[in-house]
């Protein structure tokens, strides 16, 4: 195919790719059976792909282009397509080649900002916000992303100003309304946030997640029967949310699941890394991490010679590193496991682990190979509910006579309730009963004070199980794979 035809049959493609991407894609490959090193249609064939859901080919495709021809919109779109497969690292790697590539490049600029963002990486976040602005790029998402990083950050003050001026030029913004309402609360005025809530809802009367946060605002306000309402609202407009689901149970209304729904839990540790252990240490006398270890020297050492070096330990939900460091000097390997990108940039700038996952800790149970001599887990089980599979895995993934320990918050009997706090609670007795199911033998439940809340101080259990057995043969679940929430060709 000569140079006219090809650029002919390629714009014909462009054209067929917004009303027939499946024509689109055979009539691109009729082109690269001609020219299979073009960057140009590998880039479009990409797009292509992305288009119809197909996103390791479109990595693939585009990863071609990008070697080939080595562009800024070229790494910049492979950005987007790894951050649409959840691979924030990849993306941001990406981005910042683009960026590298071509210095004034506001758009990658920007999406490197958003991916640093999603990460946890929140300075570095902002300084890319900040260098998009003085390009010139200062358009509503920049601004609305660099106020969300600013208020995370707890820089109120900053992000507030920033949303309002945004209002000022644009007041019929939804999302702005939106923002505002979360820098609002954030900064503690919870009556101003539910007045913004409520006027980005006039504006998009349809947003499902709008009324999700509304709801969240009337409850934190105490307005509990609002907040049903707001959920229920919520579900109508979008039955598949669970994280609306989730709150009405917490509220008394519908059947308890047992657990906190996936992308609950990772916007909600996400939004709480850069502020977590000031806030759980300097605020809320979290003593988790320290029970834990005092609980497990007990059992695995002799009195007044603390264990150096000889376990390899697996923390469960590790957040940001608290429990790696109480156990940093008893560890041959420590290894950690959260859901939250941006909690592990925080373990990761610790320095404390041998190594980090960014996993559902379930199935990075039932897919390692790896064994361990002690298992932990701090305040994880507040989002679980139903505890069978956790400890079947965890029984799986332990040495003989390992040990396995956690913290719990208590209720006297039943199996385990959801608060209002949207955290769990388990009797002991259901405790006894999954250990003994799972081939553990019931070592330790001692009361403890496991942080303050609500104005008072939060009671619970260190619980340390030993393996007896290799648990019974059963099949576990497995979650459904996390997805990007903030992930785009094109940008929106």
């Amino acid at each position: 195919m000569n140079g006219d035809r090809a650029q002919t049959a390629l714009d014909a493609a462009r054209k067929l790719a917004a009303v027939d991407p499946i024509a689109a894609e055979t009539a691109l490959r009729r082109i690269l059976g001609s020219n299979p090193r073009d960057p140009t249609v590998l880039r479009q064939l990409s797009l292509v792909l992305y288009r119809l859901d197909r996103s390791s080919e479109a990595i693939a495709a585009m990863r071609q282009a990008a070697d080939l021809t080595p562009a800024a919109r070229v790494f910049n779109d492979l950005g987007s397509l790894y951050f649409r497969a959840g691979d924030i690292l990849a993306a941001i790697d990406s981005y910042r080649r683009a960026v590298e590539l071509e210095p004034l490049y506001a758009l990658g600029w920007a999406n490197l900002a958003d991916a640093l963002g999603t990460a946890g990486r929140t300075a570095e976040a902002i300084t890319c916000y900040r260098r998009v602005l003085e390009i010139g790029f200062e358009t509503e998402d920049v601004l609305l992303g660099l106020a969300e990083v600013l208020s995370r950050t707890g820089n109120h003050s900053s992000a507030l100003e920033i949303c309002r001026r945004m209002l000022d030029a644009n007041p019929t913004s939804g999302r702005g309304w939106h923002t505002l309402a979360i820098a609002e609360r954030r900064s503690g005025d919870c009556e101003r946030a539910i007045a913004a809530e409520r006027r980005a809802l006039e504006i998009d009367p349809k947003l499902a997640t709008g009324w999700h946060a509304l709801g969240n605002l009337l409850d934190d306000s105490d307005n509990a029967a609002d907040a049903v309402v707001a959920y229920g609202r919520a579900l109508e407009l979008n039955p598949e949310l669970a994280e609306a689901r989730f709150d009405l149970a917490a509220l008394g209304n519908g059947p308890t699941p047992p657990m906190m729904p996936r992308e609950y839990t990772v916007k909600l540790f996400d939004d709480f890394a850069p502020t977590f252990e000031l806030t759980l240490i300097g605020k809320l006398d979290y003593s988790a991490p320290e029970a834990l270890r005092q609980a497990m020297l007990r059992h695995i050492a002799p009195p007044d010679q603390p264990i150096r070096n000889r376990v390899d330990i697996l923390d469960l939900g590790c957040g940001t590193g608290l429990v790696g460091k109480q156990f940093k000097d008893c560890a041959h390997r420590l290894t950690g496991v959260d859901l939250s990108p941006g909690m592990l940039a925080q373990a990761e700038a610790a320095g404390v682990y041998d190594e980090l996952a960014c996993s559902d800790v379930i199935e990075f149970m039932a897919a390692t190979h790896d064994r361990f001599d002690v298992v932990l887990a701090a305040d994880l089980f507040i989002y679980i509910g139903d505890l069978s599979a956790v400890f079947h895995v965890a029984n799986r993934v332990l040495r003989e006579r390992g040990w396995f320990a956690f913290t719990v918050e208590t209720i006297p009997d039943g199996r385990f309730a959801l608060r209002r706090t949207r955290r769990y609670a388990h009797s002991r007795e259901y405790l006894r009963d999954l250990a003994s199911q799972a081939g553990f033998a019931f070592r330790e439940a001692t009361p403890i004070p496991l942080r303050k809340g609500g104005g008072s101080t939060v009671a619970g259990d260190v619980v340390v199980l030993r393996k007896l057995r290799e648990p019974p043969a059963r099949t576990i679940g497995s979650c459904p794979p996390q997805q990007s929430a903030i992930a785009e060709i094109p940008r929106p």
